[in-house]
């Protein structure tokens, strides 16, 4: 025959002073800081205690009352909650806690031992209060943002992990691939934590069936449906590449970037139908061989890596077309680069140490080139030039022999003193990025630009009026950007004048900012 449980009552604890009990039983993790403005009674249960459900603010948090401390184990069927997100008890666990479900708000609560959970652990949704388990934690699903939520990664034993933290080895699940519907909104990108509450009173999971697949996992199940055959894997705290990538024969884009690899493994060659492969920011040493056997790939990108240098076997790659080696480590560009036959996309741009690369030959088939140092030959098929460092107050020589280009960035370009007089060499430009400063001359040459659309300038305030009206007697261009702040409100209206601005934004470290000329032109009376 069933017997009814004993459950604990408030009448099981002893009462002390919040001082008392800290001097009494002393714990080195307590935030004293967090405890600043507690007063009233604070509630000691000396054994195991055992609860239904367990609501710590309308318990532990009144007039009279400002926390409780269980010495031993504490033990919830149903709930554990401390709903308010903006203030409440203190809640010290000496032992370990279990429950079907628990919710962490506004209050501070540490637990010291560990905490297991059937269901959801919901460790904070709001930047009131603090959360502290120096235990092991495993849970069904674990949760948490904006909240100071302090833990031990390694104790980390179970759990779809859905937070702003992250894990030292693991990363995190993603909330629509792994939550039942109701609980993450696509829309606001965010959990519903309402309805998650709710499903956590009444003993519902919020997870969809078979959610506890790694993240890896599920991201190799998605490229399994990709339409676009990618398979992207950015970002998972890889220091290995899963073996059930190897499985993937159809995909032909691989992203491996923000991924602290050891290497690539052997069984990579095996992928030989990739085209595309990512590995930004991977701490890379030095470029993986293993890609050197890969015939069909056409795009590789190495870049924010501390490569030094390409090794010539990478010469077999004759299908490669796009090199991205942005901010790694040359202090050369490799030789024998400037003889693959498609190469059409490089990036040297910007390496450590502010090293200054040269290009003097070769590279037939460039169409983009972006490139921090000197070019010292025409290309003939370039459309695209980023170019800085060159060292010299015109532009270079080669640089004017590239007659094909249609964007050109020469912002960076801080010895550039201005455009030259025969600048109209470049019939098909349709874009140029530049830094209009006081000293900048013959602006005025732009309007020898027929094909010229659009204008992305720095301009700082203290520049002179003069050298933009210069700029606005180019009559072609349409769209201007501009890089920094035009307060002069004379000059404003000069702009909005131009009868064929068609789009106009002011770009700040705050983000970018479209300017509705209609509505600007609107305000300042301008008829067009």
């Amino acid at each position: 025959m069933d017997h009814p449980k004993s459950y604990t009552t408030i009448d099981d604890a002893r009462i002390m002073t919040l001082q008392e009990a800290l001097e009494q039983y002393k714990t080195p993790g307590v935030s004293t800081l967090m405890l600043e403005g507690l007063t009233g009674n604070f509630y000691v249960f000396d054994n195991d205690a055992h609860f239904g459900s367990l609501d710590l603010d309308k318990m532990f948090y009144t007039q009279d009352r400002c926390g409780v401390l269980f010495r031993g184990n504490l033990t919830v069927d149903g709930l554990l909650t401390q709903p308010e997100t903006d203030y409440g008890p203190f809640t010290l666990v000496l032992g370990n806690v279990s429950a079907q479900n628990i919710f962490m708000g506004g209050g501070y609560i540490r637990i010291e031992g560990d905490v297991t959970v059937a269901q959801t652990l919901y460790a904070g949704c709001y930047n009131h209060g603090m959360s502290d388990i120096n235990g092991n934690i495993s849970a069904e699903v674990i949760l948490s943002s904006d909240h100071s939520f302090n833990f031990h990664s390694d104790k980390v034993k179970k759990g779809v992990w859905l937070s702003d933290i992250e894990l030292k080895d693991a990363p995190a699940h993603e909330a629509e691939d792994v939550l039942n519907k109701g609980y993450w909104s696509k829309s606001e990108e965010s959990v519903q934590t309402g309805n998650i509450l709710k499903a956590m009173a009444k003993g519902t999971s919020i997870l969809k069936p078979n959610s506890a697949a790694s993240p890896v996992l599920k991201r190799l199940e998605k490229a399994l449906l990709s339409k676009n055959k990618r398979a992207d894997l950015s970002k998972m705290k890889l220091k290995r590449l899963p073996k059930e990538l190897f499985e993937l024969k159809e995909i032909q884009q691989l992203n491996l970037s923000d991924n602290p690899l050891e290497g690539l493994g052997e069984e990579l060659a095996a992928m030989e139908q990739l085209t595309t492969v990512e590995l930004s920011n991977c701490y890379l040493q030095e470029v993986p061989e293993v890609l050197s056997r890969m015939p069909k790939l056409e795009s590789l990108n190495l870049s924010y890596n501390n490569i030094s240098t390409i090794p010539d076997a990478f010469a077999s790659l004759q299908g490669l077309k796009k090199l991205s080696l942005f901010n790694c480590q040359l202090t050369a560009i490799p030789a024998f680069l400037k003889d693959l036959p498609a190469l059409e996309v490089l990036d040297v741009d910007y390496q450590q140490e502010d090293a200054l690369l040269t290009l003097e030959s070769g590279f037939q088939s460039l169409k983009e080139l972006r490139l921090r140092g000197k070019l010292l030959t025409v290309l003939p098929k370039l459309e695209q030039l980023v170019i800085a460092g060159f060292g010299t107050r015109e532009l270079p020589e080669a640089v004017m022999g590239c007659k094909k280009l249609k964007k050109l960035d020469i912002a960076n370009a801080g010895s550039l003193a201005g455009f030259p007089d025969d600048l109209s060499v470049f019939q098909q430009l349709e874009e140029i990025t530049f830094n209009l400063h006081e000293g900048f001359q013959n602006v005025k040459v732009l309007a020898t630009l027929p094909k010229l659309k659009t204008v992305n300038v720095r301009y700082a305030s203290h520049t002179s009026r003069k050298r933009f009206l210069e700029l606005l007697e180019a009559p072609q261009w349409s769209v201007l950007s501009v890089q920094g702040s035009i307060d002069d409100s004379t000059l404003q209206q000069e702009i909005l004048n131009r009868p064929n601005l068609k789009r106009m934004e002011i770009r700040s470290s705050f983000g970018t900012e479209v300017v509705d000329i209609a509505e600007a032109r609107k305000w300042l009376k301008i008829t067009i």
